[in-house]
């Protein structure tokens, strides 16, 4: 009977299967950065046509034009490149291209290895990503940054696949293991605190931005463009911000929560 409830409990195990999610305001910011940079492009373009080349104004839109259009496309550029979505399951690894004919499909066989990687710049903006190094040296990086649902991801691959530290991805002893897991939830109970501050901190300063925009540029025909382009990145950066606020707050009491269990 025992051995029936747990061949069964290892085929549920088995079938289980999880999808990453991109976050909505990471797309609704980069579709924001795209109008606006793209808007300003074209309201660029027409005042340069407009103008004729022994006006000043004529060269100092070209220089927008072409500026405008670098910032438009670097990013896009690099979605397009690198966009990818995962599908993990019990034994098995898919990565797949969104914007390229290209996927990949690993069994838990091929994997060497994971490791947690932890980028610290400003405190608004560190990241924390998992990284998978195949077998045949190819590393696979999922970050927090893009994936609504990393924590579940970070937990369905931290079950199933070896940990692995350093630059040299050694295998840990067991008290690495245990100063590794104590990094990383140190990580993120420090990343959630000062998430939880900036994003607070910087949601104001996009209410400013948009109030002094509206209440005192607006009327000035010769600003209209940057204006415009401002407002465009502002309103998903306040969203943002206090999704971020809501979350880190959130994760916060949880840990609270679970501590004085």
């Amino acid at each position: 009977m025992i051995m029936l409830v747990q061949d069964r409990l290892k085929r549920i195990h088995r079938t289980n299967k999880m999808k990453s999610k991109f976050k909505l305001e990471v797309i609704l910011l980069l579709i924001a950065w795209m109008i606006a940079f793209g808007g300003c492009t074209w309201l660029y373009v027409y005042v340069w046509l407009q103008h004729r080349p022994d006006e000043g104004i004529w060269t100092g839109n070209l220089k927008g034009i072409l500026v405008n259009l670098c910032l438009l496309l670097a990013p896009v550029i690099y979605v397009l490149v690198t966009a990818k979505t995962f599908e993990i399951t019990y034994d098995t690894i898919k990565v797949r291209y969104i914007f390229r004919p290209k996927s990949l499909l690993f069994r838990k066989t091929d994997i060497f290895g994971f490791r947690w990687k932890f980028v610290f710049s400003a405190s608004i903006f560190n990241v924390k990503s998992i990284q998978i190094r195949t077998k045949n040296n190819l590393i696979i990086t999922i970050t927090d940054f893009e994936y609504a649902n990393y924590r579940e991801l970070e937990n369905m691959i931290s079950n199933r696949l070896d940990l692995k530290i350093g630059s040299n991805w050694l295998t840990p002893s067991r008290q690495q293991i245990e100063q590794e897991l104590a990094s990383n939830a140190e990580f993120d109970l420090k990343h959630a605190n000062d998430s939880r501050i900036y994003s607070g901190v910087w949601g104001l300063l996009f209410c400013s931005f948009i109030f002094y925009i509206f209440f005192h540029n607006l009327g000035k025909p010769e600003s209209v463009p940057e204006d415009v382009q401002i407002m465009l990145l502002s309103f998903p950066g306040l969203y943002y911000m206090i999704r971020k606020f809501a979350k880190a707050n959130r994760f916060i009491k949880e840990k609270k929560r679970k501590k004085d269990r």
